[in-house]
């Protein structure tokens, strides 16, 4: 459509292929920046142009397989089930861990402390049963949702990049976190490798020792007992 344009078409032409390189540029800023962050976190001696450079023949060499005459079949793969259903599981373990092991009630506490602001039952609401609720909802959508026909192959390299890149994870980051924990039992060592650490809270010391301090009497004040399910309703609307 471009090229028959009656009105400089070579010149939109370029326009259009150049309106694609500065989207993809701008798509892949905040990936890239997010990878060399945590590679600087974890590693500040590592230089940023080689962070950088790593990155970029790391993401070129996995585009190189896009460009092959089965790329478009392998993009709709890895966008299906290392994307889509990568993110939703995650943001559900996120949802899971936020609301209900952290407990919605500790972190009004923690607004209680920083702002002085008792949280409504609304935001309660939302953020201990309507978000984790909608969130799995989409994720059993996506399960049931007829995926594009591929081969068998292709299906078969999906999931195995999901569990990959979610399942292996959390079980070999879940099992290295709770065997660092000094407790001899193993029901022990999860309850702790669950519990926020010792340092957790404020930076300043004067605040950390008054936020330490509420913290306890909001422990004393939580009744424990019951089982699971009357300890996450406590979490969540105490």
């Amino acid at each position: 459509a471009i090229a028959k344009m009656d009105f400089i078409p070579n010149f939109f032409a370029v326009m259009f292929f150049l309106m694609f390189v500065v989207l993809g540029l701008g798509s892949n800023m905040g990936v890239v920046q997010a990878i060399m962050t945590s590679i600087r976190d974890r590693y500040p001696q590592v230089q940023t142009w080689k962070a950088v450079l790593a990155i970029a023949i790391a993401g070129f060499s996995c585009g190189l397989v896009y460009l092959t005459p089965a790329g478009l079949h392998v993009l709709g793969v890895v966008e299906y089930y290392g994307v889509t259903f990568a993110s939703l599981t995650l943001v559900i373990l996120e949802a899971v861990t936020f609301c209900w092991i952290y407990g919605v009630n500790r972190i009004c506490q923690d607004i209680k402390f920083m702002l002085n602001i008792e949280t409504g039952l609304f935001w309660r609401v939302c953020w201990g049963l309507l978000t984790p609720a909608i969130i799995i909802g989409v994720f059993m959508l996506q399960i049931f949702k007829d995926a594009d026909e591929v081969p068998v192959g292709y299906t078969v390299f999906g999931w195995c990049l999901y569990g990959f890149t979610v399942v292996l994870q959390m079980i070999g980051w879940g099992a290295y976190a709770t065997s660092k924990q000094p407790e001899k039992q193993l029901l022990d060592k999860v309850r702790s490798a669950s519990r926020p650490t010792e340092d957790w809270g404020p930076e300043s010391t004067a605040f950390k020792r008054d936020y330490d301090a509420a913290m306890q009497r909001y422990g004393e004040s939580f009744n424990n007992s019951g089982n699971i399910v009357r300890r996450t309703f406590r979490r969540i609307f105490k």
